[in-house]
């Protein structure tokens, strides 16, 4: 059986290696695309926007379907840094170099500016978060007769140590070569449709701060991360 066997172990192993040799080294470009309009309704509420900031990154792409470190044992492509995104500023931003394999991608698994790698003994702020979160944003809402400023301060961290805030998340592709650009898209203004205005306005804190324990902090971020979460697309370039 071991004589058998042999042959066919040489064989599969070969085969392995012409797999991997067969995968180009590429870099590419990555860009945010947001949308989030200055003024918008929600409800009888009117949201001017001053302020919106978003710390992103870094990002590794599996070519397995689950991006968690347990399934995926080695990224075939990262943006090794990370990116803080004016979420009211250009329509298209840089979100640094893609850098990796050819090959298909499957899922992704990120930061949102709150790192806890396995050599940090907790969950760490990285330079890129604005005020030390993953996302700050400040506005007023008005309606007739009422006039609310508020804050949203939201932390999205890793649960533990060595593992992505987001651990897995859809991410499909087929990079064939250096011809490809990375877009991730924000829609920012749906995370902030989730607050209840009436609410925060029932509060006679001002401006209203949107974090932990507050009312709007759970819909905001439920939104962010299940709801409406980043999405990943590729386009081709050439």
């Amino acid at each position: 059986m071991r004589r058998a066997f042999a042959p066919l172990l040489f064989l599969f192993l070969g085969v392995a290696a012409c797999l991997r040799a067969s995968q180009e080294e590429v870099t590419y470009d990555a860009v945010a695309e947001v949308r989030l309009s200055r003024t918008f309704s929600s409800g009888e509420y009117t949201i001017d926007l001053l302020y919106g900031h978003l710390a992103f990154g870094p990002a590794y792409f599996c070519a397995a379907s689950h991006g968690a470190p347990t399934e995926c044992e080695s990224a075939i492509a990262e943006i090794r840094s990370g990116s803080r995104i004016d979420l009211l500023g250009a329509p298209r931003q840089p979100l640094g170099v893609v850098r990796g394999f050819t090959g298909p991608v499957k899922s992704v698994s990120y930061d949102l500016g709150i790192d806890w790698f396995d050599t940090q003994t907790s969950a760490t702020a990285r330079p890129e978060a604005p005020d030390g979160h993953s996302l700050v944003v400040r506005g007023t809402a008005r309606r007739p007769g009422a006039e609310i400023p508020f804050v949203v301060t939201l932390d999205v961290a890793p649960q533990y140590q060595g593992q992505r805030a987001i651990s897995t998340a859809p991410a499909i592709a087929d990079v064939k070569g250096p011809g490809a650009r990375l877009v991730v898209r924000f829609d920012a203004q749906v995370w902030l449709e989730a607050l209840d205005f009436a609410r925060i306005e029932a509060s006679p804190d001002r401006p209203y701060v949107v974090a932990p324990g507050k009312d709007g902090h759970d819909a905001i971020l439920v939104s962010l991360k299940n709801l409406r979460p980043p999405e990943f697309h590729w386009e081709t370039t050439q």
